[in-house]
């Protein structure tokens, strides 16, 4: 019973920055669709549907894992080393989408600017889902919420700042690749900044000072 008040507590954070992101992600493609020309929201409608996809195979193969084992773990030192772990490998796998679909995206258009516009789009997002899924496991709740927040905040702030000079390129909604590459370069933005300000507050106070020993057997134990 005591637990209750925390659950409730998590769950209207989590619930709260969820609705946060979701709402940023729908009303800018609403502004997006009146902006941009077809070919223009074409493009960033793909690039939006590939970081989708995407996210499926970092959380299968990296996010859930982590999930699963972290909590589990009582010493928090382990937990610092695991999350260390599951979070280069989650680097390492999101640069690597992310290489890839900046290769597809310059051989389908033609444009080396707005394929790694893309890329870093699909990737930093991939990174900051997984970071949010680690901040879950660690039970740093407000966290979440907060780097939610900051997503969101940045997100609006990049994509505001870059629109006039967007509007500017194309005026009446003709097809410009400068135009979808504005947005994606403001979302991606956004997913590099937004897990930072939780992310700090996630790990402030938490230093990890590990040794491991090797036991005769080949077992490795991390100590604080």
């Amino acid at each position: 019973m005591r637990n209750i008040p925390r659950l409730i507590r998590s769950f209207i954070l989590s619930l709260g920055g969820e609705g946060i992101q979701s709402g940023f992600h729908f009303v800018l493609n609403l502004i997006l669709i009146r902006l941009f020309s077809a070919y223009d929201y074409g493009i960033f409608a793909i690039a939006f549907v590939l970081g989708g996809i995407s996210l499926n195979y970092v959380n299968a193969l990296v996010s859930v894992p982590a999930a699963v084992h972290m909590p589990r773990l009582k010493s928090p030192g382990a937990m610092n080393f695991q999350d260390v772990v599951f979070g280069s490998v989650a680097a390492v796998f999101a640069g690597l989408i992310g290489v890839v679909v900046s290769f597809g995206l310059f051989v389908t258009l033609g444009h080396g600017i707005e394929a790694v516009a893309g890329g870093a789009f699909v990737g930093l997002w991939m990174l900051r889902f997984h970071i949010r899924i680690a901040m879950f496991a660690r039970r740093a709740t407000g966290a979440v919420t907060l780097s939610d927040i900051s997503y969101t905040t940045s997100g609006v702030a990049l994509v505001a700042s870059a629109s006039p000079a967007c509007l500017r390129r194309s005026p009446s909604r003709m097809s410009s690749p400068s135009a979808s590459r504005c947005a994606r370069c403001g979302c991606a933005s956004a997913s590099a900044c937004g897990p930072r300000c939780g992310g700090v507050i996630a790990a402030s106070g938490r230093t990890f000072h590990g040794r491991c020993s090797a036991r005769p057997h080949g077992v490795s134990r991390v100590r604080e």
